[in-house]
Order: structure tokens, then sequence, then C-alpha cells
């Protein structure tokens, strides 16, 4: 499976280009490896903060409002983010959580005080022995039902619930995993975690529990649920794919073109999902709906006479001119059909992934690359979509999606 590049050059520069309303006076001291947006219930009035993770282990607050640095954390980890969390749990008890490449997660409060909007956090280091030695925090997901956080480390799967003292407590180790446990995925509505390492997928409780335990030959690295959890979509070092069925345990193979990096599915969608693949993207429209077997895949004729036939009419693709770096789904509340998806090169395009084709873009320059976005995520405060984009060189920008 080719994806191919639906709009031309000549035809591109006739498009809408996507224009920043705003960015940051000052850049970040390194690149933007992760962002989250703060709780309504941390801020005051109509202002929206922003939590970044740079790749040097600062924390940083902006208020995207007024472009301004709140708060930063210049020695929160000894080095790069990897990712981050918000925890909201009772009586307004709201948390940022980081994970690191030094091996350490960091636990943070976040409050109001008086009549500005303030932060504080509070930082809540685990001993490195707890996550085995330092070594580098692969996965980490926040479990809703259950309250308890799951970290991936190594070979082994910990899960940690927040005590009334603001503390992680650590509760249950899973240390059975032969090789590298390299993705978490969770499932409110079905309570499952899927924990993916190498020929193997495990779907478990909260508990860490196991539910089905799925081998396959090859090197999972991620893991995506559907919003009612009845797909679990598994990219492989192989450059392919699987949709696992959890109900009937059957699954549909993807080829792809280069080793996947990103799954994305639809807000509130079972059935469209995107997969990005080196500097391609994958969208399926609908989740196939012919499932095979384990002993199927066996047979790769077969397997691959299986693929040919189900993405014939319920895939397409296209390329970016570097590797895809972020993709999000434009939120269902604005009812527009748009994925948009940025590379390394910089380049930021808006395609509609009913055409397939593409209807916007921000073209590269300063030959700097895309390292994250994310949508703003209070609806009250926006009628169109507003996307936030961090970049290589540690800018910020706010980029709205006013084109029609």
């Amino acid at each position: 499976m080719i994806p191919s590049q639906k709009a031309k050059k000549s035809a591109k520069s006739k498009l809408p280009q996507l224009q920043p309303s705003w960015q940051l006076d000052t850049p970040m001291s390194e690149y933007i490896t992760c962002m989250e947006w703060l709780p309504n219930t941390c801020v005051h009035g109509q202002d929206s903060i922003l939590v970044l993770g740079l790749a040097n282990g600062e924390v940083v607050l902006v208020n995207s409002t007024n472009r301004k640095v709140l708060h930063r954390e210049i020695n929160a980890h000894q080095d790069g983010l990897l990712s981050m969390l918000i925890v909201e749990l009772e009586n307004e008890r709201n948390f940022v959580i980081c994970a690191s490449q030094d091996g350490s997660l960091s636990l943070w409060k976040v409050q109001k005080k008086g009549d500005e909007t303030f932060q504080s956090l509070e930082l809540i280091k685990l001993d490195q022995h707890e996550i085995d030695g330092g070594q580098w925090i692969e996965s980490m997901v926040w479990m809703q039902t259950s309250k308890k956080l799951a970290v991936a480390s190594s070979n082994q799967v910990h899960t940690f619930s927040i005590s009334k003292e603001n503390k992680l407590i650590l509760k249950r180790t899973n240390n059975t995993f032969k090789s590298t446990v390299s993705c978490l995925a969770y499932n409110q509505k079905t309570n499952s975690l899927a924990i993916s390492s190498y020929g193997n997928i495990l779907l478990t409780d909260s508990s860490l529990y196991a539910k089905l335990n799925i081998s396959i030959k090859g090197s999972f690295q991620m893991s995506s649920f559907s919003e009612d959890g009845k797909y679990c979509i598994c990219g492989m070092l192989e450059s392919m794919a699987i949709i696992l069925n959890t109900e009937s345990q059957q699954i549909v193979p993807l080829s792809l073109p280069k080793k996947p990096s990103i799954i994305k599915w639809l807000y509130g969608s079972s059935q469209t999902c995107a997969i990005s693949s080196n500097s391609s993207v994958v969208v399926l429209k609908s989740v196939p709906l012919v499932e095979m077997s384990m002993s199927e895949m066996d047979d790769e004729e077969e397997m691959d006479d299986e693929v040919r036939e189900i993405l014939s009419d319920n895939e397409f693709g296209f390329m970016h001119p570097g590797s895809v770096s972020s993709m999000e789904f434009v939120p269902s509340q604005f009812r527009k059909p748009w994925i948009v998806s940025a590379c390394s090169k910089g380049l930021v395009r808006v395609t509609d992934y009913e055409s397939g084709r593409i209807v916007a873009f921000l073209p590269m320059g300063d030959e700097k690359g895309v390292s994250c976005m994310k949508f703003e995520s209070d609806f009250n405060k926006c009628t169109i979509p507003l996307l936030i984009v961090g970049y290589s060189d540690g800018s910020l920008c706010e980029i709205p999606l006013n084109f029609k």
C-alpha cells in the first residue's frame, strides 16, 4: 500500500495558506516535546493555560490568551520530557504528571491563588529504583475509572495511585515481560489496558490482571483503542499494523510504506482513524470489516490479498516532505471532516479525510520542524478550531483554521 499525493504543486499554490494569529516573542530554551491544557477549574476567567515539556527537562506554563510565560521550572528533570498527563480528581485536585528520559516521574499539584491566574506546581519525584534503576519511561497512561497511573519502564509495568497527601503510591508491578514494554494504551469504557512488547499484545484490567494475550511474530511499538474499546490498532516495526477486534479476538493486518509512528482516532469515532508511516499518512475511513484469525496471518499471500481487497475503497494516503511528527483530527464539535498533519520540515497540512483533498497548508520555512500540536480544548472559548503548534527551535504559535 503506497499513499499517493492528492494535490499537485501547481494546485497547492492556489490553496488557502494558514496564518498564525500569534507567536511567543521569545522561544523556549529547547524544542517542545509535549503539551497539555490545564483544566478550566485551574484557570480564572477566559484564560487558557498550556503546560509545555521541553527536551532539556524544563516544564513551562504559558497563558495562550496574553502569550505570557507564567511559570518556568528549569530543573524539573535531568533529561528531556517524553510525555505529560493532566489528572483531574475530586474536590478540584488537579495534577500534571511528567515522564522523562532520565527514568523519573514528577507529580505537580495545580492550584489557584487570589483573584489572579496563578499556577503553583509542587514537584514530587519518585526514587529511581522504584522504576527499574532509571530506565527510560517508555509510556504512561491515566486510568480514569480506577484512578490509577500505569507506567512502562524497561520490561516492567507499574501502577500508582495518588494519595490524599498528594503522593504517588506504588500499587502493583508486572515484571513478567521478556522484552521492553514499548507502549501502553487505555480505554475507559472497557477499563482495559493494552501492553505492547516484542511479539505480544497483552490486554489487562487496570490492576494488570490479564484479559487477553495475543502473540504475533514482530515488534509492537504502539497501540491505540477506538472510543468504544472494540478495536485496538497496534503498530509494528515491520512496516505493518494490525487492527484487533477485542470482542471476537480476530485481526485485520495492514501493510504500511514504513514503520508506523503515530496512531490517531477521530474524536468520538470507533470507525475512522489515521496512521503515520514515516513521511506518509494513511487514513482509514472505516475500520475494515474483514477479519482474520491468528493462524491465517501465517499465509502471507492470502494476507496480502485480503489487505488489497479491504483497502481498495476504504482508505487513502498522502505524503509530507519529511517525517510526520504530529497529527490531530479537528474536534467533532466544529463539524469539519479535516485532519491536520505536520512534519519535520515544518509543513502543516489540512486534509479533508472524506474526499482526500488538501484544503489548506502552512508552507515550510526557517528550517524548523513541527514537534507537537494541540487544539484549544475549551470549545466555549472559540467558534473556530484553534491549533497550537510547537516547533523544534522552541517557538510556539496559534493557527486559526478560519478558511472556508
